[in-house]
C-alpha cells in the first residue's frame, strides 16, 4: 500500500492502523443507504436526525448479527457473515413497523357532481 505523508513522522504501521478503521467507517457510510430514510425536508435538524437514526439502526444490526449468526465453538468468536445481511434486518422492521401502523392500501376518490363549476 502506498500513502502519501506530508509534514508528518508517522510510521508506516501507524498509517496503516489508522487507514484500517477509517475503511471501517467508508463501510458503514456504504451500507447506510439500506436505512437511511428518504426525505425531501430542507431541514437541517431534521435530516441529521434520520441520518444519526440510520447509524444507530445499523449499529444494532451490527450487534444482532454478532449475537444471532455466531457460529459456536470455541476460540475467539466468529460470524456466519451471510447468516443475517442487512436487508433482512430491514425487512423485518418494516414489518414490525407495518403491525404498529398498517399501511393504507386505497386512497378515497373524490366524487363531484354536476353542480360543482371548475
Amino acid at each position: 500500500m502506498a500513502y502519501v505523508l506530508i509534514e508528518l513522522r508517522w510510521s508506516p504501521g501507524d498509517v496503516f492502523v489508522l487507514y484500517r478503521r477509517r475503511f471501517g467507517i467508508e463501510c458503514s457510510y456504504r451500507s447506510l443507504h439500506h436505512t437511511k430514510a428518504v426525505t425531501t425536508s430542507r431541514n437541517p435538524a431534521g435530516r441529521f436526525f434520520l441520518l444519526g437514526l440510520g447509524f444507530l439502526l445499523e449499529n444494532l444490526w451490527v450487534r444482532l448479527r454478532h449475537i444471532v449468526a455466531r457460529v459456536p465453538g470455541p476460540g475467539p468468536r466468529r460470524v456466519r457473515f451471510t447468516h443475517f445481511p442487512l436487508r433482512r434486518f430491514v425487512a423485518f422492521l418494516a414489518r414490525a413497523i407495518e403491525q404498529v401502523y398498517p399501511p393504507i392500501l386505497s386512497c378515497p376518490l373524490l366524487c363531484y357532481t354536476e353542480s360543482v363549476k371548475y
